[in-house]
């Protein structure tokens, strides 16, 4: 009786144990995330509103230079995160943060052509539909694996939809809507996954979880950020 009674004792304090550290883990990840947002919207502010003719005035001299030399970047940093994240947390960090300024500045031009009630008010809108889907990708019981097929065939019809609405006018708010439907069920799936791989390294007896933050962190920049600008392409209005 007394070996049940230490037995539970001791699965009550293990539990008790990964939940915090879960907590943990997760404050972690999304205080990366936030610092990667706030440089993102605070660069493109700058850029979109107090230096936009000097911002202009670059991109109108250099803008396709500028734009394919960036997208490259991108590419690279996502690249250099998914490789170093767990290995070296430093390094990946200093992607995320790169990426994150990289953002800013196509942001900035985005951020020129709506008025600041279309950005604050699509911003809103995003962060509640993402607290939401992120609230239950963390807490459903349920593994969210399955859902990675659908999520990719949504990514490729988004893709293929954008390229064809250079060609179909008004063809722009169905894939829109299309993508913030795949981002928000991404934000759900990317949760989930985050809080199963954690459980892993741990059962794994690997202590070190920063890597696994700092990436976890990129996934849902990326989700947000997805949200937010096509919420923004359906609500937002050009600005003067």
């Amino acid at each position: 009786m007394q070996n049940f009674s230490d037995n539970r004792v001791l699965k009550d304090v293990t539990d008790s144990t990964n939940e915090s550290g879960l907590a943990a883990f997760f404050q972690r990840t999304y205080a990366y995330m936030g610092a990667a947002l706030l440089i993102t919207f605070g660069l493109a502010y700058a850029l979109a509103y107090p230096f936009y003719t000097q911002f202009s005035q670059f991109y109108a001299s250099h803008g396709m230079i500028t734009w394919i030399v960036l997208a490259i970047a991108q590419l690279a940093v996502v690249f250099l995160i998914g490789r170093n994240a767990l290995k070296n947390p430093t390094l990946a960090l200093g992607g995320l943060l790169a990426f994150a300024v990289v953002e800013g500045i196509f942001f900035g031009a985005l951020f020129a052509m709506y008025s600041v009630t279309s950005i604050v008010s699509a911003f809103l809108m995003a962060a509640v539909d993402f607290a939401a889907m992120s609230l239950y990708g963390f807490f459903t019981k349920k593994s969210l694996a399955g859902l990675a097929p659908i999520l990719f065939g949504g990514m490729i019809a988004v893709i293929v939809g954008l390229i064809l609405s250079i060609f179909v006018p008004g063809f722009n708010l169905i894939i829109s809507i299309l993508a913030v439907v795949v981002f928000s069920v991404y934000t759900a799936y990317d949760n989930n996954r985050l809080k199963q791989m954690y459980f892993q390294l741990k059962s794994q007896g690997n202590d070190t979880t920063n890597g696994l933050a700092i990436s976890g962190a990129l996934s849902l920049y990326l989700d947000f950020v997805n949200i937010f600008v096509y919420l923004l392409r359906i609500f937002g209005n050009q600005r003067n």
